[in-house]
């Protein structure tokens, strides 16, 4: 018997669920209720972008898809380490610690986009918001 999944969302977090149902053999069902324009839960606020540690450009070079992108030798991507991203979570709890759900978005963030991009999700440095150039080089 072959199990059938409803996802209800086309967000980040209903993409996820869908994977992981497809992973584990499911039929997958996708439902939206926003139009066109609106479809994509809050994935639209940050315009697609995603915060994820990471121990600089040897973390994020096999997740790129465009390895051919003449900027990438040119570029510094530096990192976004667990530490600096606990840090940032903590300016938006009002004095309050990390939430266990916090700190497992921190320590598998790394890996979630990893399994991301074996199912055929493909990222892309979004130079013109996240990047300035420095001496000729890309530095985000």
């Amino acid at each position: 018997m072959s199990k059938h999944v409803m996802v209800v969302g086309t967000g980040n977090a209903a993409l996820c669920a869908a994977l992981a149902a497809l992973e584990s053999g499911a039929q997958v069902t996708m439902l939206e209720k926003a139009g066109e324009d609106l479809a994509g839960g809050n994935t639209k606020y940050p315009a697609g972008a995603m915060r994820f540690a990471y121990d600089g450009s040897g973390h994020l070079m096999p997740l790129i898809s465009d390895q051919d992108d003449p900027r990438l030798p040119n570029t510094d991507f530096g990192s976004y380490t667990k530490d600096k991203f606990a840090s940032n979570l903590l300016g938006f709890n009002d004095g309050r610690d990390l939430s266990p759900e916090q700190r497992d978005l921190i320590d598998l963030s790394g890996e979630m986009m990893r399994w991301l991009a074996t199912h055929g999700v493909t990222f892309e440095p979004i130079y013109s918001r996240q990047s300035f150039e420095k001496d000729g080089k890309h530095v985000f």
